[in-house]
């Protein structure tokens, strides 16, 4: 066996939120009092992590990776609107495996498995009610608990280029968005909870092709089977399905050196736990050139073009039947302008991500 590498080592992030809402109404010339809509939100999260991995060579044509992390996680939200503190503890341990398979010069396979946690996000967890119109209202979830997903994938990649991946992942206490129905009030109340478990074996395909000198382009294609099973409510849920999508993009040279990027998106119907997802479908496109001397750049990018990325779903479990319609916002129009003052030296910022996953459950 040829000789690897051995590396470990420790992280520690610490996450600190302090949402204020102040809201305040006033009924003709009367004073200003405090809304009930007013909401204080405290969040803390600390994590604490030891990781190890070993990754070498077996032979010329086997390289591996393995790894294994342990995870502490000690979380606090305290609503001092509703007077309610809420506290999570768990260890976990996490371990990878990356098996790369070099069949040839023109073709590669590589295996891995792996257990990865997830934690919602920051505003999931607080239990505040948010109004959305009259008849329907948001909740926060404090005893919302992370997912763990036990992952396993084979990708095939043909040139460097082409690729055909197949992966199963089982998911425990998944995330998943709910609905309640006041029969008497005839109200809705959405929430998220952690449901039993999913499972989901998809099957994907990366093709590119270059159409003319100046057109190239990369698709996709992706075939999902997911099913769901857990209780919920004073039910039971058990639902399953097969759903694909499909996008294409292409990369256009025009004369005088403008560049256009057109990319087209298909999904279609889909199970979201007790949701039945529409189809739909959608177009972004973008235009770019560079000025004095490849100085400065300036592009401008159209999001949704034709404003069709609504999201449209039934539900109908137990005694429920409801219907929405919405849309996110999703339509943009953005220019972006890029001047480089000096070539210099090339340099390579080093980034690390350590900070990125609590970023992103900020939204």
């Amino acid at each position: 066996m040829a000789k690897g590498s051995f590396e470990a080592g420790l992280k520690g992030s610490w996450v600190y939120s302090d949402n204020d809402l102040q809201m305040f109404r006033s009924e003709e010339e009367n004073p200003f009092v405090v809304d009930p809509n007013t909401n204080t939100f405290l969040y803390e999260e600390r994590v604490l992590a030891a990781y190890a991995t070993l990754n070498g060579k077996i032979s010329p044509k086997f390289s591996y990776t393995g790894g294994l992390r342990l995870e502490h996680s000690d979380i606090s939200g305290t609503s001092r609107t509703l007077n309610e503190v809420n506290t999570q503890r768990y260890t976990d341990l996490f371990p990878t495996l990356l098996l790369q398979h070099k069949v040839s010069a023109a073709y590669q396979i590589v295996y891995s498995a792996n257990r990865r946690i997830s934690r919602p996000n920051y505003g999931l967890l607080n239990p505040f009610v948010f109004f959305i119109d009259p008849l329907t209202t948001q909740t926060g979830n404090p005893q919302l608990r992370p997912q763990y997903a036990n992952t396993v994938e084979m990708n095939h990649i043909f040139q460097g280029a082409y690729q055909l991946s197949i992966s199963y992942a089982q998911t425990q206490d998944i995330f998943q968005q709910v609905f309640e129905q006041d029969e008497v009030a005839k109200t809705t109340n959405t929430f998220t909870t952690n449901l039993d478990r999913s499972h989901n074996l998809n099957v994907r395909a990366i093709l590119p092709a270059s159409i003319a000198p100046w057109w190239s382009t990369s698709n996709m294609l992706q075939g999902t089977y997911v099913a769901w099973k857990s209780p919920l409510g004073d039910g039971f849920l058990d639902v399953s399905q097969f759903s694909y999508m499909a996008r294409s993009q292409h990369n256009i040279l025009l004369p005088k050196g403008y560049k256009v990027e057109l990319v087209g998106m298909y999904m279609g119907p889909m199970l979201w736990g007790q949701a039945l997802i529409k189809s739909m479908a959608w177009m972004d496109l973008g235009v770019s050139k560079t000025l004095l001397q490849d100085r400065l750049s300036v592009a401008l990018n159209f999001n949704d073009v034709f404003r069709s990325r609504w999201v449209r779903a039934d539900v109908q479990f137990d005694q429920i039947d409801t219907r929405f319609r919405q849309y996110n916002a999703d339509q943009s129009l953005r220019l972006t302008l890029r001047y480089k003052f000096s070539r210099g030296e090339s340099f390579r910022l080093s980034q690390r991500s350590g900070s990125e996953e609590e970023r992103s459950r900020l939204n």
